[in-house]
Order: C-alpha cells, then sequence, then structure tokens
C-alpha cells in the first residue's frame, strides 16, 4: 500500500479514536453532572417533609449527605452554564445547612452558634466559603434574583418551607417561580388579619428590603404578584417575630 494511502488511513482511525473518546467524555461528565441533582432529589424527597428536615436520621447514618458533600466539594463550575450555576448553588445551600446541623448534633438552633452562617467554611465547588458567602456571593449576587430568599433555607422554622425536591438545570426558574407561590400563599409565613386589617410578613423582608425596594414596588403589591387571593393594597404592613427554632421533623 503507498505510503500516502497508509498515512490517510492511518489518520482516519486516530479521528474516529478521537470522537469516540469525546463522545465517551461528554457521556461521562453529563451522566456525572445528572448524577448530582437525581441524588439530591432523592435525598430532598426522602429527609424533608413539609419544610422539616429528618435529622434524627441523618444523625444516625449520614451517608447519603456525604455523598453529596462529596460532589459538592469537586464540582467544576467553570464551564456551566448560568441555569446550571443557579441551580448547582442553590442546592448546595440548602444541603450545607443541613450538612452544618448534622455536624452539631446538640444544636437547637442555628443561632445557637456564632460561626453558622459567616464564620465557618466550606469545600463548595473548589472554593472555600462561608453560608453567607454562598447565598449573597455566588446566588444573589450572581443573579440578581431576589425570589432566591424563599428558595434557599437557614434551617429555622421561620424560614420558607425547605423544597422537598432538588433545583434543576433546566427547570430551574420554573421551581423558583412554583416555590414562591407555595411559601406566598402559606398562611403562616403571610399572615392576613381581615379583621384588623393588616398582613404580618416574614423579618426577611425586612431584612433584605434593599433586594425587594430594586423590583420598583412597595410590599404588597410584590407579595401579590405571587398570591391569590390577593391582598388589599390598604392594609397595613408588619413583620412578626422570626422562630430560630431548628425545623427539626417532629416525630
Amino acid at each position: 500500500m503507498p505510503f500516502e494511502k497508509r498515512f490517510a488511513t492511518i489518520m482516519k482511525r486516530l479521528l474516529i479514536l478521537f470522537f469516540l473518546f469525546k463522545g465517551l467524555t461528554i457521556f461521562a461528565q453529563t451522566d456525572a453532572n445528572k448524577n448530582f441533582f437525581e441524588l439530591a432529589d432523592a435525598f430532598f424527597k426522602k429527609y424533608v417533609t413539609s419544610g422539616q428536615v429528618d435529622y434524627l436520621s441523618l444523625y444516625a447514618n449520614p451517608a447519603e449527605l456525604n455523598t453529596l458533600v462529596k460532589y459538592m466539594e469537586t464540582e467544576d463550575l467553570s464551564n456551566k452554564s448560568i441555569g446550571y450555576k443557579k441551580a448547582f448553588w442553590m442546592n448546595a445551600c440548602n444541603l450545607t445547612v443541613i450538612k452544618s446541623v448534622v455536624m452539631k448534633q446538640d444544636l437547637k438552633s442555628p443561632k445557637d452558634d456564632r460561626s453558622f452562617f459567616s464564620g465557618e467554611k466550606h469545600l463548595v465547588a473548589r472554593e472555600m466559603l462561608t453560608l453567607d458567602e454562598i447565598e449573597h456571593k455566588m446566588l444573589l449576587g450572581a443573579h440578581n434574583d431576589e425570589r432566591i430568599h424563599f428558595a434557599v433555607v437557614c434551617g429555622a422554622e421561620g424560614c420558607p418551607s425547605l423544597a422537598s425536591f432538588s433545583y434543576h438545570p433546566d427547570s430551574i426558574e420554573q421551581q423558583i417561580l412554583s416555590q414562591t407561590k407555595k411559601v406566598f400563599n402559606d398562611n403562616n409565613f403571610i399572615r392576613l388579619n381581615d379583621v384588623e386589617k393588616t398582613v404580618e410578613i416574614s423579618k426577611i423582608f425586612d431584612w433584605y428590603k434593599k433586594d425587594f425596594a430594586e423590583t420598583g414596588m412597595d410590599m404588597i403589591t410584590y407579595i401579590n404578584q405571587y398570591r391569590e387571593p390577593k391582598i388589599p393594597v390598604h392594609f397595613k404592613v408588619a413583620y412578626y417575630q422570626y422562630d430560630w427554632n431548628l425545623n427539626i421533623r417532629k416525630e
């Protein structure tokens, strides 16, 4: 066989092997990505009920949580889409809160540990971050979406109800919208008093008023986007006391 023909045959085989290897690599990456979100989804479904976490089971056997923590620690987000990053960090925030509670089994409230939100560092996506940094830098700072406040939680009863599912890159915006509507139609979170003509709302709206002010809406108008029935615009707005007790599932 002439040299030119042998060379062409060899190059053709090398190209086939290259594209085969590349295809297998992409498949493996896709499968790994899918595994994280699927594992997180199964975890939340198993351990979260009505916003409360089955910490007693996790104290006894944290294996599933530890697997997810390992995924989060080594995740490479450098070439991921905006939707992927948003979904990842939202799951990572909620899972890191749970991990922090499980590490401190005698914790009755996140407020009992001064380092819980802003002192203790966690390895997530190859960065050392506090919970505050995950929420305010990686989520709110990166995505400018105030609804994130209703999708990530702080481990307390006063938080918006923790979802019993994971957030996914391909449905993240619909999931945030659905979760916000669910929270705003929770009569324990938005407390309407028709007799007194008042509405009591979470201190979250007060602590992060700057985030909500950027929408250009007053508080009742903002809430009414996601609530049925609507709150009368003349009702007086007040803030109820935040419940910092741990959101542990009651037996």
